[in-house]
């Protein structure tokens, strides 16, 4: 008893971890159902770089991954050859880099909030907030890079908050700054933003008090810069600018441009450019979207949950009040304040109004200020009456939870996460004699899908790929991806040709019409439904000799066929 006693932090902390561990891995290779295609993008060159030491495309070793017609930073995809080595090619195993960052995020929050706030449970209680979050445990069960990015910037923060008295963890606070360039597109700009506005508190506010060595500073700003070489030396490339000026609103700016005719185009473009980026910025401080809503994006999102709990909009509101009233007091939250103000700016720089992907990092001084506000309810409210509420809150929460994720997620939500390709994969395994083409007009990229399921081996892949990459691979702004692979083809169905060849033709319910089912003799030979019961694929199989047979042999194929 003494034990526990002396231990209770410790015991506490353990719990916690064991909470975010079962949160985060718990049936991961079933929930979310499917296997997303930049997930299968991820796992697939990861499988690629650890047989041949080459991505899909043929490049050794690229800095930055061709995912479709952009590019993504590469060291999620790096570190996944570690679980695709230990427990092979996987849907576990291309999630399991931002399961485990999850767990370890929880981790560090505790040492983070330990640090700026003298009160013994308070960061127990942050660390549990973002365990249980809907926010962290969604991102942590797909493969997402933005995960592993907030993770990486944890241990930075973490180093951030001590550097004051331990200056050399300036060194290693930017170091993991400059390393979480490498992870995810938004702390391209958030790194940056960070390390002037650390130097801008340190050197121009804090003026009478004493600044940290001058030597330590320039040190781990020389080391941020040579670790950022690497992506500097591509700046002006096509995968380095692609994906900020894909999601970039320009169309929107010019359009509010055009209505504003008092002024020059140049002054319109930026009230315009103010508009977009304040109406996208504030709406990251929303409580309806933050506790109610959530975002737009079906893929991105649970059916009924936000980010946050809606019982938590009240120990927001009081937690903000309280942030305004005392972070002048507290020197140490200085670092969660730069944090709130900055996270949301790469998001609100693109074209979604509400990115929860993007806006991942504001999670953190969120969890800080819903984690004050408790506290504060905490001590107004009877100790009794507190624990009831408490009891209350954590039962809806885990109801609502297991009812949004667990239950109506895999079911309402598998077609946005390409279900259905496990199944198609195996028909085709099954049948290696009879050759499929799937009609890819309306759906993602399904070569790379169907590679992952079948594992085929990377160097087919290869060799499959559009060839003209390789002369300029950082530079290609277009890549063709039709593959013919194995016994099965990835492109939109010829009808001029197609239905002329012994093969199966692949679509969405949409793909074939009952009109072209008649007109070219096709036989339906499957179905994959959604767990809606809903199709998904449908195949058919050509006839060539009765459509050949149908029009006398007018045909040209017919003679050939």
């Amino acid at each position: 008893m003494q034990f526990i006693k002396k231990n209770s932090i410790v015991i506490i902390l353990v719990g916690i971890l064991l909470i975010a561990s079962f949160l985060r891995l718990y049936t991961l290779s079933e929930i979310p159902n499917g296997l997303y295609v930049d997930e299968a993008e991820i796992g697939y060159n990861a499988y690629s770089i650890l047989q041949t030491g080459k991505d899909e495309f043929g490049k050794s070793f690229p800095l930055f991954i061709r995912s479709f017609n952009v590019y993504a930073p590469p060291l999620y995809m790096y570190l996944t050859t570690i679980p695709i080595y230990l427990f092979g090619l996987s849907i576990f195993s291309a999630r399991f880099v931002s399961a485990i960052s999850g767990v370890i995020t929880t981790f560090l929050i505790y040492f983070i909030f330990k640090k700026i706030s003298p009160k013994k449970y308070f960061p127990l209680l942050g660390a549990f907030l973002f365990a249980i979050s809907p926010w962290s445990i969604f991102f942590s069960r797909g493969a997402f890079e933005a995960n592993f990015a907030l993770c990486i910037l944890s241990f930075a923060i973490y180093f951030l908050v001590y550097a004051k008295e331990r200056p050399r963890y300036f060194l290693y606070s930017f170091l993991f700054l400059s390393l979480s360039t490498y992870c995810y597109h938004a702390e391209r700009l958030l790194a940056y933003l960070i390390i002037a506005l650390t130097l801008f508190v340190f050197f121009i506010l804090n003026r009478n008090e004493k600044k940290p060595d001058k030597k330590d500073i320039i040190t781990s700003l020389v080391l941020f810069g040579i670790t950022q070489l690497p992506l500097l030396f591509l700046a002006n490339t096509y995968a380095f600018k692609s994906r900020a000026f894909g999601i970039f609103y320009f169309d929107a700016i010019n359009s509010q441009a055009s209505k504003i005719i008092f002024f020059p185009e140049s002054i319109t473009k930026v009230l315009a450019f103010g508009r977009e980026f304040l109406a996208n910025y504030s709406s990251y401080y929303s409580p309806k979207n933050l506790f109610l809503l959530g975002d737009a994006d079906l893929q991105r999102s649970i059916p009924g949950l936000s980010v946050f709990y809606p019982w938590m909009v009240i120990p927001y509101f009081v937690g903000a009040f309280m942030f305004i009233k005392e972070w002048k007091k507290n020197k140490g939250w200085w670092v969660m304040l730069l944090l709130f103000i900055i996270a949301p700016i790469p998001a609100a720089l693109a074209k979604d109004p509400f990115s929860s992907l993007r806006a991942l990092p504001l999670i953190i001084p969120m969890i800080f200020i819903i984690t004050l506000g408790i506290e504060k309810i905490a001590t107004i409210l009877h100790v009794k009456l507190f624990i009831i509420i408490s009891i209350v809150a954590l039962g809806f929460s885990a109801l609502s939870l297991w009812r949004s994720y667990f239950v109506l997620f895999p079911q309402e939500r598998a077609v946005n996460w390409d279900y259905g390709f496990i199944e198609l994969s195996k028909i085709i395994d099954a049948h290696p004699n009879q050759q499929y083409l799937i009609d890819q007009s309306r759906i993602n990229p399904a070569y790379i899908l169907l590679s992952f399921h079948m594992q085929i081996p990377p160097t087919k892949i290869q060799a499959a790929s559009d060839q003209t990459i390789k002369g300029d691979y950082y530079n290609r702004s277009d890549v063709n991806f039709d593959y013919s692979i194995k016994n099965f083809t990835t492109r939109s169905i010829n009808w001029e040709e197609d239905i002329y060849k012994d093969q199966i033709l692949v679509g969405d319910r949409y793909a074939i019409s009952d009109g072209q089912i008649k007109e070219h003799y096709l036989e339906k030979v499957f179905e994959i439904d959604n767990p809606l019961h809903e199709p998904l694929f449908i195949g058919y199989h050509t006839s060539p000799q009765a459509k050949c047979k149908s029009i006398a042999n007018s045909n040209s194929h017919c003679t050939i066929e």
